[in-house]
């Protein structure tokens, strides 16, 4: 081949530059291949504020929405700073009773809202994350709606930060794609207010642990863990004939029926539902 030395150098002073362009040559053709054909290092999300942060005066649907539902709408708690940003979380409960902890998950209230998939993952790393941030080692789990299914895919996940019981309240995560529907004040000032609301609950919707959860309620069913589900039988939302499917998955599952009660029932009928969940957790 004419122009190009080929033969191998017998020792290091016969290397020549020839040599080193040709072994160059192969090395500068790969380089481009790679810098444009490999996917960029991943980078953390975009963060968008909670309602707390919102930049600039507050105006009348801001307004309107902290009212109902305030900064200090429980008492206690405070801000977990987590790779996924700020999580609002609130503390009740004193030495003599045990601790609560309620959050408003991302993308809601007064937590922050990152650019992700709301998928179920997300939201069982959510909860495993406060607890590692508070040095909760084990915690009893309770889900209400959307909660339902979360904690149940997280009681499986995380097996060992579950205290060995977990309570559903017309937990979704059974439905099919096209059921439920919901139309809260509350809900629909966020879409107005917040600024990546929707598009935190349109992934969730499409990602997250609303439907087709199955695999996670029949895997809890499989376990040791104590579980108790409360159900309002007049709930339109996530209809009451869908805990026959959770107690298929989990047969021992202990059933709370809530004659009347909507899907609202932790507010319409809270003494009652209260009452089942404290004997339930003692």
């Amino acid at each position: 081949m004419a122009g190009l030395d080929l033969t191998l150098p017998t020792s290091l002073s016969q290397i020549s530059k020839t040599h080193v362009a040709a072994a160059l040559i192969p090395l500068l053709t790969v380089i481009p291949y790679f810098l444009f054909k490999l996917p960029s290092p991943a980078r953390p999300p975009k963060i968008h504020p909670g309602l707390g942060e919102l930049p600039g005066p507050d105006d009348e649907l801001r307004k309107r929405l902290k009212a109902i539902y305030p900064e200090n709408f429980y008492e206690g708690g405070g801000y977990a700073d987590l790779p996924f940003g700020k999580l609002r979380y609130y503390m009740l409960g004193n030495e003599l009773s045990p601790k609560e902890l309620p959050i408003d998950h991302y993308g809601r209230g007064y937590s922050e809202a990152p650019e992700i998939e709301y998928n179920t993952m997300f939201y069982t790393l959510e909860v495993a994350l406060l607890m590692h941030h508070l040095g909760w080692e084990k915690a009893h789990i309770v889900g209400m709606s959307m909660g339902g299914p979360i904690a149940c895919a997280f009681a499986v996940n995380f097996p060992k930060l579950v205290d060995g019981k977990v309570g559903l309240l017309a937990p979704a995560g059974l439905m099919q794609r096209g059921d439920g529907s919901i139309g809260e004040e509350i809900i629909k000032l966020q879409q107005l207010v917040l600024p990546y609301h929707i598009a935190a609950v349109v992934s969730s919707i499409r990602n997250g642990p609303l439907r087709e959860l199955d695999y996670a309620f029949a895997k809890l069913g499989k376990t040791d863990t104590k579980v108790l589900v409360v159900w309002g039988t007049a709930d339109t939302v996530v209809p009451y004939s869908l805990a026959t499917q959770v107690l298929t998955h989990i047969p021992r599952a202990k059933l709370v029926t809530v004659a009347g009660a909507g899907h609202d029932l932790l507010i319409t009928h809270a003494e009652e539902v209260g009452a089942a969940l404290m004997d339930f957790l003692r």
